[in-house]
């Protein structure tokens, strides 16, 4: 039987450099959801 392996943590240069690039990826994102039901809402009367 072997053992399982468990991966060591994420060093913190990679967890902040990956919560940045999911902020400059989901920031506009979000936004653009937001306009686009904003605009939804107006054209169809809610």
């Amino acid at each position: 039987m072997t053992a399982i392996e468990v991966p060591s943590p994420a060093p913190h240069s990679y967890r902040t450099q990956l919560v940045i690039s999911w902020l400059v990826v989901g920031l506009p994102l979000g936004y653009g959801i937001f306009n686009a039901v904003k605009a939804a809402l107006k054209l169809f009367g809610g």
